[in-house]
């Protein structure tokens, strides 16, 4: 290999391995918005400059790109009639009655690299069950994925589960339910540990239920005293438990993953849109409907039980670590990056905040001319991007001091939050969706790990006239696939890399005999349901080798 070839070679290696390959829901993993810094990443596009490719999007949704491996999905709504545009701004007068016109629900699948449709899947088709917000769309909750499967939920329809070539695996419905003046839907799933979490607060009887990712079979479901809200349920992991957060139209509730309320805390507007997030065991939520003299943020500390609401003039107690009653925004997400707390007004201004105290760095500054702002801003690079409704990307430089590095500007409306996937930026306007991409870089298209592979699988080894039975995990955390090998007789091994590349599954694990640390790579291939290949020890392949095979534990998982 040439010297210059071999070296672009390298620089791609490197690149994939320091970016995140996977964006597989609502502001990417940690659901926070932010990935390491990355040179390659780009910080200015137009639409003359860095636009890797551009693809026509039929229909309206507001759902937001997610991607894994080569794949990335969105959901949409076509009309066979004629659509009133999207009016920009925040106003009242928005309602509008139901369509009587035919659509069709559709979960679309694009190539990252090229921008070519890969398929589509049409759920639904007919009239629209209820009426939406002129500035909402009937596909605005975003999917989600494990890698395995993908889950598209649209409100007042149904959940449908793809695997990721596009075979639809389960689907279910609920009764269609009345909104607020008849805005819509727009709460999307959460997913945690092979549960997803759906949350469907209405104007008939609102409820939380989860379900068997795996099969979508309830594992239960409870009714809240709430009316019709639009934010996603979120699992905290705090130092104490695990609690699924929701928020509402009268509370915040926290229940176990069972289902059994833990606390509630009141004080907030009337509607909540922001995703509830956390970082170093404080759980952030804010509240700012326009409409509402009481717009509050709060930080909540772990361990609560029972009513934990503020008492008029308190601004915290036991379990809220602190609060501002004026700060939160309407629509966009707050984000926090490298120890500041970044507040995007759907107005167009920007105020930030120290975290673990809520003491302002500095006030609402004005981010220009540029309109509204309904995405949640993303950050990268020491640089926080806010996404306005106008087509207009500001970039805003973090730290202590406001100060606006540059603007980006595109044609279109925006009202989706990006994706960010290795050394691209996904944005999604009215009718397209863009791969934002530095020119000039080695063209390398990303890989998916076979999502088949997943789960739990029985594993005979055998090496010689020897063979041994273990258990094999096989996982995805933090968009990174990771793998376990349990001995009946030592417990948990964990494997320090597992990768997936044409097809070939690669597995390195070091075991301790004695005084003695032993290397083993394993290799194989997912053929007919089953995991098979070869082990061998590292350096002494011609001495050491064997062969392994297993079969899945849970084959309906696999189905």
């Amino acid at each position: 290999m040439k010297p210059l070839a071999l070296l672009l070679l390298l620089t791609v290696i490197l690149r994939a391995e320091e970016a995140p390959l996977n964006w597989p829901q609502f502001r990417g993993p940690g659901f926070m918005g932010v990935v390491a810094d990355n040179p390659d990443l780009p910080e200015t596009w137009s639409e003359e400059k860095n636009i890797a490719w551009k693809t026509p999007v039929a229909g309206r949704g507001w759902s937001c790109p997610v991607v894994w491996g080569n794949r990335v999905f969105l959901t949409t709504s076509i009309n066979s009639g004629e659509t009133e545009p999207a009016k920009k701004g925040l106003y009242f007068g928005g309602n509008r009655e139901k369509p009587q016109t035919i659509h069709e629900w559709k979960v679309l699948c694009f190539d990252l690299t090229t921008g070519e449709p890969l398929w589509d899947y049409q759920v639904h088709r007919g009239v629209p069950p209820g009426a939406r917000h002129l500035k909402n769309s009937f596909a605005s909750e975003t999917p989600i994925t494990d890698g395995e499967r993908l889950y598209a939920y649209i409100g007042n329809l149904g959940l449908y589960t793809f695997n990721l070539n596009g075979k639809l695996l389960w689907a279910r419905s609920w009764d269609p339910v009345k909104t607020r003046y008849g805005w819509g839907t727009a709460s999307s799933p959460f997913l945690h540990d092979g549960i997803l979490y759906l949350v469907n607060d209405n104007d008939d009887q609102s409820w939380l239920t989860a379900l068997d990712a795996a099969t979508g079979d309830t594992k239960w479901k409870v009714d809240r005293d709430e009316g019709s809200n639009w934010s996603t349920p979120f699992v905290w992991e705090n130092s104490q438990r695990k609690e699924l957060i929701t928020t509402g139209t009268g509370k915040v509730r926290s229940y176990d993953l069972n289902g059994k309320l833990l606390w509630t805390l009141t004080g907030f507007s009337s509607i909540t849109v922001p995703l509830p997030f956390a970082e170093d065991d404080l759980l952030y939520i804010g509240s700012g409907y326009v409409g509402d003299k009481k717009r509050p943020f709060m930080a909540v500390k772990p361990g609560a039980n029972g009513d934990i609401s503020l008492e008029n003039g308190e601004s915290s107690n036991e379990f809220i670590a602190w609060s501002h009653p004026q700060i939160a925004p309407y629509m966009p997400t707050p984000i926090l990056y490298r120890d500041h707390l970044y507040v995007l007004l759907d107005r167009g201004m920007l105020a930030c905040f120290e975290p673990k105290t809520g003491e302002k760095i500095y006030d609402r500054k004005r981010l220009g001319r540029y309109g509204e702002f309904n995405a949640s801003p993303i950050a990268y690079n020491g640089k926080i991007f806010c996404l306005s409704e106008r087509g207009a990307t500001v970039v805003v430089n973090a730290g202590d001091e406001f100060e606006i590095d540059h603007v980006n500007e595109l044609d279109e409306m925006i009202m989706a939050t990006p994706a960010i996937v290795g050394d691209r930026l996904l944005i999604r306007t009215t009718e397209h969706l863009y791969c934002i991409r530095k020119e000039g870089l080695p063209v390398a298209a990303a890989t998916v790990p076979t999502p088949q592979i997943l789960g739990e699988w029985a594993l005979t080894l055998k090496m010689g006239d020897n063979e041994s039975d273990y258990t094999l995990r096989l996982t995805i955390e933090e968009a990174t696939l990771k793998g376990m090998l349990v001995s009946p007789r030592s417990g948990e091994h964990a494997f320090s890399s597992v990768s997936m590349k044409d097809d070939v599954l690669s597995m390195d694990i070091t075991r301790t005999y004695g005084d003695n640390d032993v290397p083993y790579l394993y290799q194989g291939k997912l053929s007919e349901g089953t995991l098979s290949g070869t082990v061998a020890i590292k350096g002494a392949e011609d001495q050491f080798s064997g062969t392994w095979s297993a079969k899945r534990k849970n084959a309906k998982a696999a189905q």
